[in-house]
């Protein structure tokens, strides 16, 4: 399995996979790329968030790079660009399952703890405000 960025450039080209597309080196279809993405959005490069998919909405989900959530991917609402409203998931290729799976009609990520908790555990060691089925997310 790819653990690395390249990896993932490698594999993910930016397709229109999902309901805003999962991005990567597509200079060729903007709203499908991570450097296109960074420089919309300067603050995220010093954060190290790398934008790594869309909802459709306007919303980023965005792998982090480092500090205490490095490897997690959070969810950032259009309404706040600065902060990550939630962490989804705990590294990256549960984050793609879980988006596949709802695009086949689950709906239970990322709010449901029992269906996240039983695929990624991980999710059980984010801070309780960070995570999607808390009442502080």
């Amino acid at each position: 399995m790819p653990t690395t960025l390249v990896d993932w450039l490698r594999i993910c080209k930016g397709e229109a996979i999902g309901p805003g597309g999962v991005l990567g080196a597509r200079p060729d279809q903007p709203h499908l790329d991570i450097a296109h993405g960074l420089s919309m959005h300067p603050g995220w490069r010093a954060r190290g968030w790398i934008p790594v998919a869309g909802d459709g909405c306007g919303d980023y989900y965005v792998l982090v790079g480092h500090g205490e959530l490095a490897g997690h991917v959070g969810f950032i609402d259009q309404a706040e660009l600065d902060e990550i409203d939630y962490v989804v998931a705990s590294d990256l290729w549960l984050f793609l399952r879980f988006l596949l799976l709802r695009e086949t009609g689950d709906r239970r990520w990322p709010v449901d703890r029992q269906t996240v908790l039983s695929t990624d555990p991980a999710m059980a060691r984010v801070p309780r405000g960070l995570q999607p089925w808390s009442g502080d997310a």
